[in-house]
């Protein structure tokens, strides 16, 4: 992944990234995750267990390209694609800047708190070493 990618990604959001997911997204240059990685939650989210299953971390160049701006209002953007039907959004409200998110958009309109940085979610997950992919 360039910096070019990420310096776009920066200007889109009208915003500098946390410099933990700046740093992951230059080196960051596939999608889908083989092995997916499943990440425990930080409060109890309805219709899931304990974790859910991330299938992919998205590149800087997948998010300006395909418009995974997320809820503008809301300043989330989607990083990221968790089974079944839901998404990774980090946060870039200043009060919350930098802060990772699951929400399942078809089933409920809440974020759940996954992490209060990239690393720290990326600290919550693991191998999902069942998964068939």
């Amino acid at each position: 992944m360039s910096f070019e990618a990420v310096r776009k990604l920066e200007s889109a959001l009208g915003a500098a990234l946390p410099s933990d997911y700046r740093v992951f997204l230059t080196t960051h240059t596939t999608e889908h995750l083989e092995p997916p990685l499943l990440v425990r939650h930080l409060v109890q989210v309805p219709g899931s267990g304990p974790e859910d299953v991330v299938t992919s971390l998205y590149t800087a160049t997948s998010i300006i390209e395909s418009e995974l701006l997320g809820e503008p209002e809301e300043r989330m953007v989607i990083i990221g694609q968790v089974e079944p039907g839901g998404y990774l959004y980090m946060c870039f409200k200043a009060s919350d800047f930098g802060s990772v998110y699951v929400r399942f958009p078809y089933q409920d309109s809440t974020f759940y708190p996954v992490g209060k940085s990239f690393s720290l979610f990326m600290a919550r997950c693991r191998p999902d070493s069942e998964s068939d992919a």
